[in-house]
């Protein structure tokens, strides 16, 4: 640095050079703290996206996962109304007397006692949807079964068959339920055994 006739300093040129280079370098720096920010501030909306969109999903499957199980209620009822509507129709169809209907119907005791005996392991080694879904189609099949079978002793082997299920059935639902209404913080287990009512009431008046 030289100094004028007055006193003054003066800057030479490698001072000049000094002061550029550092203009520029806190340009530079100002520009990446921009870009810095920018970023951050991209980053932050595209995990608030990512976060809109995965609760939107669990929202939707969260919705079937509760329709479904309500439907199960339902149909529960309905198959089991069907069945006791048609224990008359049954009796007439086999030619049985009292007695043989109520060992019958204790075959399904029997039957329903098993399954339960057994629910818990079957449920917690593969699952309550697998096993619902499962039993929902043999349930329905062993209905449909009550008046093929070609004798009295088939018709207590199916009974029994059909108690095995109703209960294992029964049990993989209200499991499912429990579990639904644990994950979503809402009581939800009345209005599934109110599809449970519904069903029982279509299935009753079907002939």
């Amino acid at each position: 640095t030289q100094h004028t006739a007055c006193g003054g300093p003066r800057l030479d040129a490698a001072d000049s050079q000094r002061s550029e280079r550092h203009r520029k370098s806190l340009a530079r720096q100002g520009g990446c703290c921009r870009r810095a920010f920018a970023c951050c501030v991209c980053n932050r909306t595209l995990a608030l996206d990512i976060a809109s969109t995965i609760d939107r999903v669990s929202d939707a499957l969260a919705a079937r996962s509760r329709g479904a199980t309500r439907s199960q209620f339902f149909f529960s009822g309905f198959i089991f109304a069907t069945w006791g509507v048609h224990v008359p129709t049954v009796k007439a169809h086999y030619g049985i007397d009292e007695a043989q209907l109520g060992l019958a119907m204790l075959a399904g005791g029997f039957g329903a006692l098993a399954g339960l005996s057994q629910a818990g392991r079957l449920i917690g080694r593969y699952g309550a949807r697998s096993i619902s879904a499962l039993c929902g189609c043999f349930y329905a099949l062993l209905l449909a079964g009550l008046l093929s079978m070609p004798d009295y002793a088939s018709l207590l082997m199916l009974l029994a068959g059909f108690g095995l299920v109703t209960s294992v059935f029964d049990v993989a639902i209200n499991t499912e339920a429990a579990q639904i209404e644990l994950r979503s913080g809402k009581p939800l287990m009345s209005g599934m055994h109110g599809m449970f009512s519904l069903g029982g009431m279509a299935g009753s008046h079907r002939r």
